[in-house]
């Protein structure tokens, strides 16, 4: 079985330029999320595209994996952003997976989405985290 990181690597070649497309493309962004950040102090999303998955379903085939992969591209992609994020826990689904949100603040703006997460602690029923 493949591990997830093997395949995060089928790239043989990149042109030349690449590179230096992707960190425009990335600044591009970062400053895209920086003007909505200014204007939407706190962005609440969900962690995930999808309900919580079975422990390993990315080390299963290539379908799961990508799968895992496109449900998590909020998770995945904030953090080249360099915005800080935060996930809570508010939840749980009827088998007991955990349930949550994501909160994105603007760059050094932890301080909102620490507020943010106390608030809506103070607010809600204790989540059960399962102990390993």
């Amino acid at each position: 079985m493949a591990s997830s990181i093997n395949r995060l690597a089928p790239i043989r070649s990149l042109a030349p330029d690449a590179i230096p497309r992707a960190l425009i493309r990335r600044a591009e962004i970062a400053r895209e999320w920086a003007l909505f950040v200014e204007r939407y102090p706190l962005v609440l999303l969900a962690p995930s595209a999808d309900l919580p998955f079975a422990d390993n379903l990315d080390l299963g085939s290539e379908a799961d994996f990508k799968r895992v992969w496109e449900a998590q591209r909020a998770m995945i992609g904030l953090p080249v952003t360099g915005l800080p994020a935060l996930a809570l826990a508010t939840g749980a689904t009827p088998d007991g997976a955990p349930l949550g949100i994501q909160m994105v603040a603007g760059r050094f703006r932890e301080d909102i989405l620490f507020e943010a997460a106390a608030q809506i602690e103070a607010r809600s029923s204790p989540v059960e985290i399962a102990l390993l």
